[in-house]
C-alpha cells in the first residue's frame, strides 16, 4: 500500500511543480499547447505501443473492453445534456471531460500491487475500450461540436475520429494483438525509452494548466461535470454487482478503475479544441485527490 501512496503522491507533486515553474516565470500559461502537443502526438503514443506490444488479449474479456467504451459513450450523453444550454462549445467541454479515465499513470499501480497479473489484464482490457471512447467517439464528437461553423455529420466525426493519433494507435495495436502480431525489440526500445517520459510530461502539463483562483463560474461547471462523472460511475458499479455475470475479482477491479481520476490527454484535447483549459486543468488535479481518497478506501475496505 505504500508504494502505491508514494506514486499517487508523487503525480500530484508532479502537477504541483508544473504549476510552481509557471508562476516564478520559466514557462507561461501559453506553453501548454506546445506540451500538449508533445504528449498527445509523441511520448503517449509511444507508451501505448510499448505497453501493449507483449499483451495477451484474451478474447473471453472482451467484456472489459466493451464497458470501458460504453461507459464513455454514457458520459458523453450526459455532458451533452448538461451542456446544451450554453451552447455547441460548452457541449464539446462536457462531452470531454465527463468521461475519460486515467488507467495506466494512476490506476494500474493499484491494481497491479493488490490484484496481480491477471487483475492488470482485465485492466489493460478496459483501457483499451476507455481510450477508443475517450480519443476516439467523445474527442470526434467534440471536435465537431466545437467548429461551430459546420453542420455536425457522421462523416464529419469519423474524419474527427480517424486525426486522433492516441485513438489511432490504441485501435491498432489492439487489432495487432488480436492477430498475435508484435513490433521488433528495436521498435519497442526506442518507444520504451520515449514512453517513460509521458507520464512526467503530461502531469507537469496539467500543472501549467492549473491555476488556484478558480472563479464562482468556474467552480459551478467544475462542481456539475465531476457530480456527473461520479453519479454515471456509481450507478454502473452498482448495475455490475448486481447483474454482470463475472467473477467478483473482476467486479472489484471495475470499482476501482471507473473511480480512476480524468485522463491526462483530457486537458490536452481541451487545449485542441480551444477549450477552457484552466478549468479542465483544475477537474483533473480535483479528480486525482478524490481517487487517492476513494481507491485507497475501497481496497482498505474490500481486502
Amino acid at each position: 500500500m505504500s508504494e502505491v501512496l508514494v506514486r499517487a503522491f508523487s503525480l500530484i507533486l508532479i502537477m504541483f511543480s508544473g504549476y510552481i515553474i509557471k508562476r516564478i516565470g520559466w514557462v507561461g500559461k501559453e506553453h501548454f499547447s506546445i506540451f500538449s502537443k508533445i504528449v498527445l502526438r509523441y511520448t503517449l503514443p509511444c507508451a501505448i505501443i510499448t505497453s501493449f506490444n507483449s499483451m495477451q488479449v484474451d478474447t473471453t474479456l472482451l467484456i472489459y473492453t466493451i464497458i470501458g467504451v460504453g461507459i464513455n459513450v454514457i458520459a458523453a450523453a450526459v455532458g451533452y445534456m448538461t451542456g446544451r444550454a450554453k451552447g455547441r462549445r460548452e457541449q464539446a467541454f462536457h462531452i470531454l471531460n465527463t468521461g475519460s479515465f486515467n488507467i495506466g499513470a494512476f490506476t494500474l499501480p493499484y491494481i497491479s500491487s493488490f490484484l496481480g497479473a491477471e487483475g492488470v489484464v482485465r485492466t489493460s482490457l478496459f483501457d483499451v475500450g476507455n481510450s477508443i471512447g475517450a480519443a476516439g467517439i467523445n474527442y470526434s464528437l467534440a471536435k465537431s461540436l466545437a467548429d461551430e461553423t459546420k453542420k455536425i455529420t457522421l462523416l464529419g466525426i469519423m474524419k474527427n475520429m480517424l486525426t486522433s493519433v492516441i485513438f489511432c494507435t490504441y485501435l491498432g495495436m489492439f487489432l495487432l494483438r488480436l492477430l498475435d502480431i508484435s513490433f521488433p525489440t528495436p521498435v519497442i526500445t526506442f518507444t520504451g525509452i520515449v514512453g517513460q517520459a509521458n507520464t512526467f510530461l503530461a502531469m507537469l502539463m496539467i500543472g501549467i494548466g492549473f491555476e488556484l483562483n478558480i472563479d464562482r463560474r468556474r467552480l459551478r461547471k467544475v462542481i456539475t461535470i465531476l457530480g456527473s462523472r461520479y453519479l454515471i460511475t456509481s450507478s454502473v458499479i452498482l448495475l455490475i454487482y448486481l447483474f454482470l455475470p463475472i467473477p467478483i475479482e473482476g467486479k472489484r477491479i471495475f470499482s476501482i478503475v471507473l473511480f480512476s481520476p480524468i485522463a491526462a490527454m483530457t486537458a490536452g484535447f481541451t487545449q485542441e479544441i480551444d477549450g477552457d483549459v484552466t478549468t479542465s486543468s483544475f477537474m483533473t488535479s480535483l479528480s486525482t485527490i478524490i481517487s487517492i481518497i476513494i481507491i485507497t478506501s475501497l481496497l482498505v475496505i474490500t481486502s
